[in-house]
């Protein structure tokens, strides 16, 4: 198929692939959120200025690339335009053209996802709490801890800094004495008060 003299398939690989390279120029991210300005007119809710879009698709948490965003789609479609052009210009069958050309482009841009997904993650800092690291370290009751109820207690950590976080003892612990955390029980932390 030929469109202007030139194959659909070539066509369609020069326009998603210049479309790549434009958003590339632009910083636009890999689906995440992105504002721009909508020419200052009302958006769809009636709001004026900027209109929020979101480029992720999909319920993808944290620092993950998802498999349906912009770019990895234009990949998609660059790679299966000239793959699909490579295959026509050799003269395969008709049908195996588009067939041999969706399954290299998936393995292409599946081989682009995971390398680009588990660079993104590795650059991302966590702020998850390990409990079994904070056993035998210092804490600071913020909330009263009664025995048999929770309170709460302060704790510095490398991941979050000041974090609160819930405590039972089998003590009474009065508000900013210092803890000694023992265990960890679900999401308590187990702790007895310190003598100094």
């Amino acid at each position: 198929m030929d469109v202007f003299g030139i194959s659909i398939y070539l066509l369609l690989a020069l326009v998603c692939g210049i479309v790549l390279i434009i958003l590339a120029f632009m910083g636009l991210d890999f689906g995440g959120d992105f504002d721009t300005d909508v020419g200052g007119g009302l958006g769809a809710d009636g709001a004026s200025g900027v209109e929020h879009f979101e480029g992720g698709h999909g319920d993808f948490s944290g620092a993950h690339l998802s498999p349906l965003s912009l770019p990895l789609v234009l990949a998609f479609f660059t790679s299966f335009g000239a793959l699909a052009a490579l295959f026509e210009g050799m003269e395969y069958a008709p049908l195996y053209v588009p067939t041999f050309a969706i399954f290299l482009s998936l393995a292409i841009c599946l081989v682009l996802y995971l390398v680009l997904d588990r660079g993104f993650y590795s650059t991302q800092a966590s702020s998850s709490i390990k409990y079994n690291k904070l056993v035998g370290r210092d804490a600071t009751v913020t909330i009263p801890i009664k025995r048999g109820t929770q309170g709460q207690v302060m704790v510095i950590t490398e991941a979050r800094g000041r974090t609160l976080l819930t405590a039972i003892s089998s003590e009474d612990i009065p508000t900013n004495a210092t803890v000694l955390i023992e265990d960890f029980s679900g999401g308590s932390l187990i702790v007895k008060r310190k003598n100094i």
